[in-house]
């Protein structure tokens, strides 16, 4: 009984105080409440984020990969880094 009691006085609570802003730690960039993800920077805010990120890492690595075997999108990707290079200089 006490502990449903609790738990209802602790949600109304959460509900009566304002939702404040969530920090990006990576940026320092002041996200809404509501955001996943800074929208500064792209870092994950929440919990979910991250495992959402975790989740389609894998499959986009394994994308990544079989782009890289193809010898025609090496070369692009070698003379994308050479002209980049060559901007810095």
């Amino acid at each position: 009984m006490w502990t449903k009691l609790r738990r209802k006085d602790a949600l109304a609570r959460e509900r009566v105080q304002p939702l404040k802003p969530s920090t990006c730690l990576r940026c320092g960039y002041v996200n809404p409440r509501e955001a996943r993800f800074c929208l500064k920077c792209g870092y994950p805010l929440t919990v979910e984020a991250v495992r959402e990120v975790e989740r389609l890492r894998e499959p986009i690595d394994r994308f990544l990969s079989l782009l890289m075997e193809d010898s025609r999108i090496r070369e692009i990707s070698k003379l994308r880094e050479k002209m980049g290079r060559r901007c810095e200089h």
